[in-house]
């Protein structure tokens, strides 16, 4: 769980020391600075997230990222239950951090309305990066892994010039579009303790530009697209 200490931002800067290197059991030791944001809670005039499998809940999550992105950053916490997102969720802002409560109690997975998209996109620019997103403890999900009915971008996370990604305890699940996760320009990207459970096309993929990548004790299950001509699990190369 998270016990709500704070450390400097820039306790992360720069390039990692792989050879001391270990992801914290206490994902807050590693980045977390900024208040807990419940999603489930109110923001001005937006309800608060229903996480009841049946709400689309991507408006209310998004007036919280916006909120934590205005103050600096935040965790949003996400207690158990399923959040349906029927647009993505967005941002280019510093420091934001997705809390679950365990990757079997919190689900964060596609609505109707999110049709051929992604559940999380961050794009920021090579004159302005954006710094430092996280995600721990749940579930994504977005369709259902298909060996014939591939939708391009009905994808879990992208992250182009991105630096500071880190991926903790959280199980990608029945990905349908091209890739659970994948990191264009990025660096600093660090992904332990992963489930990948049946993808369609690819797992997790690393494109160009990106630098200093850490996969730790990570689990890849169940490729669906064998009829593809290239189906990966991890791979690497141009975007």
């Amino acid at each position: 769980g998270d016990d709500g200490t704070n450390v400097p931002w820039d306790h992360i800067d720069g390039r990692p020391d792989f050879a001391n290197y270990s992801m914290s059991p206490k994902f807050n030791d590693v980045i977390v600075k900024g208040p807990i944001i419940d999603v489930r809670a109110p923001f001005g005039l937006q309800e608060g997230a229903k996480g009841d499998g049946i709400t689309d809940d991507a408006a209310a999550i998004q007036s919280c990222i916006d909120y934590a992105a205005s103050i600096g950053g935040g965790r949003l916490f996400f207690p158990p239950g399923t959040y349906l997102i029927g647009d993505t969720l967005t941002w280019t802002a510093d420091n934001i951090i997705f809390v679950g409560s365990d990757l079997a109690l919190t689900i964060l997975r596609d609505h109707p309305s999110l049709g051929a998209k992604r559940l999380i996109n961050l794009k920021g620019t090579s004159v302005a990066w954006i710094k430092n997103f996280g995600i721990k403890d749940m579930t994504l999900r977005n369709g259902t892994a298909s060996e014939d009915n591939k939708k391009r971008k009905k994808d879990c996370i992208k992250t182009e010039y991105v630096d500071g990604v880190y991926i903790q305890r959280v199980r990608f699940k029945e990905v349908q579009g091209t890739f659970g996760f994948s990191a264009i320009n990025s660096k600093n990207i660090f992904a332990d303790n992963c489930i990948f459970y049946r993808w369609t096309y690819a797992a997790m993929t690393i494109k160009v530009g990106c630098d200093t990548v850490c996969v730790k004790e990570c689990i890849f299950d169940t490729a669906l697209a064998q009829n593809t001509p290239q189906n990966y699990t991890f791979a690497t190369g141009a975007g």
